[in-house]
């Protein structure tokens, strides 16, 4: 069955482009199994501990390729390479 007239003012045909890698400080979670890009250790939960991280996602001539994610001392050390994290 076709759309209707109506329905198609609703979908996009134009998919966004970002053209910039970003990154953001957030919570490790419980279950997160993330390794560092910088150390190549585990991003691990502590109970008791609210450890944070830092998620970049990336992007590579305008179309997102991948997620990277960094203990927040290992992003400072390795240079902040997308930046300054955002809250």
């Amino acid at each position: 069955m076709a759309p209707a007239a109506s329905d198609k003012g609703f979908v996009s045909s134009v998919t966004p482009v970002m053209a910039v890698s970003r990154a953001v400080v957030r919570f490790v979670e419980a279950g997160n199994d993330a390794v560092c890009e910088h150390c190549q250790s585990p991003v691990k939960f502590v109970a008791r501990i609210k450890g944070r991280q830092v998620i970049a996602n990336v992007y590579v001539e305008g179309r997102w390729t991948r997620v990277e994610h960094y203990h927040e001392t290992c992003y400072e050390e390795a240079g902040e390479p997308y930046g300054t994290a955002r809250s």
